[in-house]
């Protein structure tokens, strides 16, 4: 059987999750020959990590939650959980014999690199998955236009 870890990293809505790879991954069990994992990095409240939890389960996944503090600027937050679940996930793809490693966007990779050598050296193969950029996703951050076009540090 093929393991496969599937790495999100979310806000405190996960509809993706729950309408796409959900069915996804519950249809591809279904048929055999694979089990998934899944690890989910938000700042989700606890109510609605139990509802996903909930649904997860009914689909006969396995849901695991890792919060990220809305305490501390993001990019300390970010980091922090990056840094802090790193050994937790490298014993996880020992133990379970992961096979595959899906990080979803850009910060699930990045928790990947950090251990990237040892997930070569446990024989892993890794599939990275984004729907688009993320820097397409934020046009509200300034310099971009709609359509895609950078219009800060590179000249035209």
């Amino acid at each position: 059987m093929k393991k496969v870890l599937f790495i999100s990293w979310d806000s405190d809505k996960t509809n993706y999750l729950e309408n796409l790879f959900f069915p996804i991954f519950s249809g591809l069990q279904g048929r055999g020959g694979i089990a998934v994992s899944i690890f989910q990095f938000s700042w989700a409240q606890s109510e609605e990590v139990d509802r996903i939890s909930f649904l997860a389960s009914k689909l006969g996944l396995d849901y695991y939650h890792f919060p990220i503090s809305k305490r501390f600027p993001t990019i300390l937050a970010s980091l922090s959980a990056i840094l802090f679940n790193r050994s937790f996930l490298v014993d996880y793809i020992q133990s379970h014999q992961i096979h595959t490693i899906i990080p979803r966007s850009t910060m699930p990779a990045l928790l990947v690199l950090t251990i990237l050598n040892k997930v070569r050296g446990m024989g892993c193969e890794i599939v990275f998955d984004a729907d688009g950029l993320p820097i397409q996703e934020r046009l509200d951050l300034g310099n971009l236009k709609r359509g895609g076009e950078f219009t800060g540090f590179w000249p035209v």
